[in-house]
């Protein structure tokens, strides 16, 4: 028979080429877009009843995540302002392996803009990710104890905003569950 005809694919592979078959099936596969959760820290999953991230609200934000293929974490609470707050914020969500990948620009902390903060976090990523090889952010929703769909330019949020209500109380499974 002529190589390269049927019964080539009746002979064993050798060790080299299986290594590599099986290589490129364990190598992770780029993912072709992302699902980014846009989350709050104070009075999400620091609920302000305790001065600090609470266990049972990170591990409902985790579970979330991790049901959302391809999810990642951008912080758009003022904790991005403070390094020290940032840097532990960040160290423990990857430690806990929900991935972050950024921070929203911060305009006028202080003012109701959180919406447009997010906008402009997701025109530059998307505009730039692809010069960077990097997947774009086709999906998103916002996780935050302000009723962002109110805020300036918040109408784009509807449908993609998870308000939780209660500050004392704090990320709530039905919360976690509308993440999803």
């Amino acid at each position: 028979m002529a190589p390269g005809a049927a019964g080539d694919a009746a002979r064993p592979k050798s060790p080299s080429s299986l290594a590599a078959v099986f290589l490129d099936a364990a190598r992770p596969k780029s993912p072709s877009s992302l699902a980014a959760v846009f989350l709050d820290v104070d009075g999400v999953i620091d609920s302000r009843k305790v001065p600090c991230i609470e266990a049972t609200k990170v591990e409902r934000l985790r579970r979330a995540a991790a049901a959302v293929p391809d999810c990642v974490v951008v912080i758009s609470s003022h904790w991005r302002l403070v390094p020290k707050q940032l840097t532990l914020l960040s160290t423990m969500l990857q430690y806990l392996g929900i991935h972050v990948i950024g921070v929203t620009p911060s305009e006028q902390p202080w003012e109701p803009k959180r919406p447009l903060e997010i906008a402009h976090w997701l025109e530059a990523y998307n505009t730039g990710c692809r010069e960077l090889g990097l997947p774009p952010v086709t999906a998103f929703v916002t996780v935050d104890d302000r009723d962002l769909v109110n805020e300036l330019g918040g109408a784009a949020l509807c449908g993609r905003a998870v308000h939780v209500t209660s500050k004392v109380a704090g990320l709530q499974e039905s919360d976690a569950d509308l993440i999803v």
